[in-house]
């Protein structure tokens, strides 16, 4: 149980990690593409996968 609930932690902190990020960026004008490749990088994410959390942010 103690996996489990330190894996559901350490998911629900990198999801606030890319939302705080996009969130910031965005705050300072950062580009959508710069922000993209931001979070691709700093959390190791699919092109797609970066492209769908932008997506959930800006809705």
């Amino acid at each position: 149980m103690c996996k489990l609930m330190d894996d559901f932690r350490n998911e629900v902190a990198r999801e606030t990690g890319i939302r705080t990020t996009i969130d910031t960026a965005r705050q300072f004008g950062a580009s959508e593409e710069a922000i993209l490749g931001n979070i691709m990088g700093k959390f190791n994410l699919s092109e797609s996968e970066a492209r769908s959390y932008m997506l959930k942010k800006s809705a």
